[in-house]
């Protein structure tokens, strides 16, 4: 099984409306996900590239969830993760 770690925020965030997939171990401020669950990785993708897409919004509200989206993605990029190919 191929782990990738991701930041809890946006994770968390993202659990309550879909299917992301499921955490397989935790620490204090990661997550560490199935890499071979295609689905739910692209689904924690295009849900964080549509957040990430609004770094310009200037409701301070949504700015963490924004940023952590954003955090998301590049922590995926640096993992080797080609997140175009999960966009479809």
């Amino acid at each position: 099984m191929n782990l990738l770690r991701i930041p809890k925020r946006f994770y968390d965030d993202s659990v309550i409306d879909c299917p992301v997939g499921d955490v397989i171990k935790s620490t204090k401020q990661h997550y560490y996900i199935d890499a071979d669950d295609k689905e739910g990785l692209s689904e924690l993708i295009s849900r964080a590239y549509d957040y990430a897409t609004d770094l310009g919004t200037l409701d301070s509200f949504y700015r963490p969830i924004i940023q952590s989206a954003d955090a998301t993605l590049n922590a995926l990029k640096k993992q080797g993760i080609d997140i175009q190919s999960y966009r479809g």
